[in-house]
């Protein structure tokens, strides 16, 4: 991790896949990326689609939403880490929806969103100010246990890595990125 710059040194679970489907399988690097994004995407679309019926939306309103511009990229997209990052959050509110956000199964998928990508820092950060809202302050605790830990996980694994493009600490890189990268 070294020859990696922030941020991209803390995604590992993508890459992680993708080794594997290239250790275990006779598919190339390629391939594999290939064969985690189809996986991906089928995954997403039973995800959404088990979102839909639960939530009771019209298919009039989901068939165009599965067709935005932004769904579409990121399959075309399927090396980069934003199919799997989208495909995780699914199952992050299907399991929030049949568990509850402080359930530790969901509480664990938030740890691994994290490193798929650092950006689920604003899934965490809008549940803390929803519970907080509620004042359900057993809740704020447990959001942010699992969120420091992934936070400080993240640091100790990419401590060696490149610095970000704009030498910035990653705290205000990540605070940065929002507005302006969205």
């Amino acid at each position: 991790l070294a020859q990696v710059q922030q941020p991209f040194a803390g995604r590992v679970v993508h890459p992680l896949l993708v080794f594997v489907a290239d250790h275990l399988t006779p598919l190339s690097v390629d391939q594999s990326f290939f064969a985690i994004g189809i996986l991906c995407v089928f995954a997403l679309s039973f995800g959404l689609s088990w979102l839909r019926k639960q939530l009771m939306i019209p298919y009039s309103y989901f068939i165009p939403l599965c067709l935005t511009p932004a769904i579409v990229l990121i399959s075309r997209d399927y090396y980069l880490t934003d199919l799997a990052h989208t495909t995780a959050l699914v199952y992050l509110f299907i399991l929030t929806l049949r568990k509850g956000f402080t359930h530790w199964s969901t509480l664990l998928l938030l740890v691994i969103c994290f490193f798929i990508r650092e950006s689920t820092l604003l899934v965490a950060v809008s549940a803390l100010l929803v519970y907080g809202w509620k004042r359900d302050w057993r809740a704020v605790g447990k959001i942010l246990v699992a969120t420091v830990i992934a936070w400080v996980s993240l640091g100790f694994l990419s401590r060696y890595s490149l610095p970000n493009i704009h030498q910035l600490p990653s705290s205000i890189y990540l605070l940065l990125k929002v507005p302006f990268n969205g």
